[in-house]
């Protein structure tokens, strides 16, 4: 059954693609372009006019999910600001720490020490030490995380702010489609009393469909990058993973005494 359907919506296909370069498919197009036109003619421009003022007033009732869309964007505006803030915070603690031990150890060595003073108490150096190497391990990835999450915070404020600005002009719009419906609407009622025709009226309602398909794409576009950041390799042997991990524990070793350099020691110059 479903083999004869698909040879008959083939056979239809071929049959269309046919006739359309022949006269009859000329002449099917000229009926088609004629009914088309004698459809609109049917519809009085008064009839148009109170469509579109419909139109317009099913968009206004649009506005309570545009103003809910705003407001959940205000909130997680709100909720990654206070999340930046705290890791930047925390990023600033760990620095300090990381700075004073630094200083502390080394200055009980030199001192030939077994203790530390960190914050009027005594450690020993060791756990100083750990201390420091626990502190670094949350360091480096946090501080990351930072400049990732203030690209986001700035672009999702951005988003935000032509949100708003375009919930306020929608208000705008509306008014002066009506404006021009009552425009036309005078005219028509001036061209009825002549009896000289029909007044023209410009339907200009999609303008919520085209933003919805950029607010589509731009969210795929945002799923697209999301899921790239995602992307991990595969079928990696014991040997290479365990050179990866050497060579990751030597870079993060160097980073670390660039970063916090021993006192006395040189300091490399930091890159813009």
């Amino acid at each position: 059954m479903c083999k004869r359907v698909l040879i008959a919506a083939v056979a239809v296909i071929v049959g269309l693609a046919i006739v359309s370069g022949t006269r009859v498919g000329s002449h099917l197009r000229l009926w088609k372009k004629r009914a088309t036109a004698w459809a609109e003619k049917q519809v009085t421009p008064e009839t148009e006019i109170q469509r579109l003022r419909m139109e317009i007033e099913r968009l206004e009732k649009q506005d309570a999910v545009f103003l809910h869309k705003v407001a959940e964007q205000r909130l997680e505006l709100r909720d990654r600001e206070t999340k930046l803030n705290k890791d930047k915070a925390d990023l600033a603690k760990l620095e300090k720490r990381i700075t004073d031990l630094r200083v502390a150890v080394h200055e009980a060595k030199q001192a030939n020490r077994s203790d530390v003073v960190y914050v009027s108490e005594t450690f020993s150096v060791r756990d100083a030490e750990e201390q420091m190497s626990r502190d670094w391990a949350r360091f480096q990835p946090l501080e990351g995380a930072l400049k990732s999450q203030e690209t986001f915070v700035n672009t999702l404020r951005t988003t935000l702010n032509k949100n708003e600005e375009k919930r306020l002009g929608l208000q705008k719009s509306r008014q002066e489609m009506l404006t021009q419906l009552q425009e036309l609407e005078n005219q028509l009622a001036e061209l009825r009393q002549q009896k000289t025709g029909k007044a023209a009226v410009l339907d200009d309602s999609g303008y919520s469909r085209v933003q919805a398909d950029i607010d589509a794409l731009k969210r795929r576009m945002e799923v697209e990058k999301v899921a790239r950041t995602m992307e991990t390799s595969n079928g990696r042997g014991p040997i290479e993973i365990a050179e990866e991990q050497r060579e990751r524990n030597e870079t993060s070793a160097k980073a670390f005494n660039e970063r916090f350099p021993a006192p006395g020691a040189p300091v490399a110059a930091k890159k813009n």
